[in-house]
């Protein structure tokens, strides 16, 4: 799907042709410092739990038993707090296919 037809004829004029040697075949980022609120507050809704009532993440049927989403896998976020972003690469290179994550930490 496109909007540029010009984009989307380039596109497909290399449909077929083998990447270029180095090329990456994968790439992604996550920019832990930048989401951990909004990662939280996903957490929380998957609880249906909301932080400003439950500011604990704990159930309120179970004292001292974590929510799954919010409490367990939100401090996981706030353990990794000084994980600023996450960039990782993959790049086939025919017999093997190289994967590269890199780090970068914060203060």
């Amino acid at each position: 799907m496109s909007n540029d037809s010009r984009l989307l004829a380039s596109v497909l004029d290399r449909a077929g042709i083998p990447p270029a040697a180095g090329a990456f075949t994968y790439a992604a980022g996550f920019r832990h410092l930048r989401e951990r609120a909004n990662y939280e507050r996903v957490m929380a809704a998957l609880d249906f739990a909301s932080p400003a009532d439950n500011p604990g993440f704990f159930r309120t049927e179970s004292p001292g038993v974590p929510t799954f989403f919010s409490g367990n896998l939100g401090s996981l976020s706030r353990v990794l707090a000084s994980v600023v972003e996450v960039g990782i690469t993959e790049e086939d290179r025919g017999s093997a296919t190289v994967q590269t994550v890199k780090y970068q930490i914060g203060k």
